[in-house]
């Protein structure tokens, strides 16, 4: 598996390279795109690491992801930080990546707008709900009707 994350993070709160001593993790191949610089030491386990002084720049870290998806497709993105959801997914989007959607993105990180839709979901339900009881009752009542 060929997996791309980008880091915002200081080294000390996202140290990748010790997920990847696990087992599970042999077979993968990390691109790790950051905004911080780490030691040499630090690098081991990763198929590739980019100190990316542009990382805040939303297009520039969108041509390198797609730049460097180019050279060898990725199965995955990452964002180890809450603020990177967005844009990890909008990658995602853009490079047909399996994860989760810039919509589910988008409500995870506004909290407005995913009470809203969650709000226009449950009406919904609810309406349906009311139309299946509807039906319900008078199927039953026709029933009822007909033993007379």
């Amino acid at each position: 598996m060929h997996v791309c994350m980008i880091n915002r993070v200081p080294w000390v709160r996202a140290s990748v390279t010790s997920w990847l001593e696990h087992s599970e993790m042999e077979d993968t191949d990390v691109v790790l795109i950051s905004r911080y610089d780490i030691p040499d030491s630090e690098k081991r386990g990763l198929s590739k690491f980019v100190y990316f002084e542009s990382y805040d720049d939303d297009l520039a870290l969108e041509k390198l992801v797609i730049e460097l998806h180019g050279e060898r497709p990725f199965d995955r993105i990452i964002a180890l930080s809450e603020l990177d959801i967005l844009r990890a997914a909008k990658l995602r989007s853009l490079l047909d990546i399996p994860g989760q959607s810039y919509f589910s993105a988008f409500l995870y990180r506004d909290k407005i707008a995913m009470k809203e839709w969650a709000i226009l979901r449950e009406s919904r339900c609810l309406r349906s709900r009311l139309l299946l009881i509807k039906k319900i009752f008078i199927l039953s009542w026709r029933d009822m009707d007909s033993l007379s």
